[in-house]
């Protein structure tokens, strides 16, 4: 799972589309299919009405949010956290009305964002105060007089789209932040492989501490050896799947701790492998 590089210099929205779908559990959107969608051109780039085209093609809405004063910039600021505290990316127009960025997430004094100028082949991702993001974010039209914090909620529509959301990452969560602006790799096949195994238990107890314990002990299991896996790859796939536990506050039940740790070993072994392989080629 890497989020998207703009493929040229006209084409941040239909990105920013599909890095917000990404994080909306949708890893299989093509970019090419994306920009047509959006009627993205070389000559205008991709323009409001363009984007909420693009979204409903594929079975998703942009809803559109329109802050029409500067002094508005704080409420501005609490909508957003209140879009992401419900699961929803927000692709926010800044940089005087010329570009297009995501707002991934948020805490109570961080923003995260994907820029999908990027760079290394993958959008930008950083964390940024409130303040500097609402000076970013701030355009005014000086021909018109009219100024505008505007953004676009991406949220799904279609019952494949709610479907997908099941293994949406959950955006208000700081360790699963970090490791966006980290630029993990995985984070969507982790979320779905963690939610498909424990994601019914109810009641128990948490499944992040579980990992915790077993971390320390996981690159002496000969599994993880024969496998070729080295110490720096495991400890980047924990840190993910310790993310996204937490994020999603999963558990195991405590009678099955045993089935739980051999299913932990196992997608780990699966998931870093994998990773691995990717790397080499």
């Amino acid at each position: 799972m890497a989020f998207a590089i703009q493929p040229d210099e006209y084409s941040c929205g239909p990105t920013c589309v599909h890095n917000a779908l990404l994080l909306l559990g949708n890893g299989n959107i093509d970019m090419r299919r994306l920009k047509k969608a959006c009627g993205t051109r070389p000559s205008t780039g991709t323009d409001e009405n363009g984007l909420q085209r693009g979204l409903r093609r594929l079975g998703y809405e942009g809803v559109e949010a329109n802050f029409n004063r500067k002094t508005h910039g704080r409420k501005a600021l609490e909508w957003l956290r209140e879009e992401h505290h419900q699961g929803h990316p927000v692709i926010l127009c800044v940089d005087q009305f010329e570009h297009w960025i995501l707002a991934a997430g948020s805490t109570q004094r961080s923003y995260f964002i994907l820029d999908p100028r990027g760079n290394r082949n993958r959008a930008t991702a950083s964390s940024i105060s409130g303040g500097a993001l609402m000076r970013r974010w701030w355009g005014f039209d000086r021909a018109g007089e009219v100024g505008s914090y505007y953004a676009l909620s991406v949220r799904p529509r279609s019952p494949k789209a709610w479907e997908l959301s099941k293994n949406a990452l959950p955006l208000t969560n700081r360790d699963v932040l970090e490791r966006i602006r980290e630029s993990a790799e995985d984070l969507l096949p982790v979320s779905s492989a963690l939610l498909n195994t424990f994601g019914k238990v109810k009641s128990g107890k948490k499944l992040a501490d579980l990992l915790q314990e077993i971390a320390p002990r996981l690159m002496h299991r000969k599994e993880f050896a024969r496998a070729g896996i080295d110490g720096y790859a495991l400890n980047e796939q924990v840190r993910n799947f310790l993310a996204f536990a937490r994020g999603r506050q999963l558990q195991y039940h405590a009678t099955h701790r045993d089935d739980a740790l051999i299913s932990l070993t196992g997608l780990l072994l699966i998931h870093t492998s994998g990773q691995s392989q990717q790397a080499q080629v």
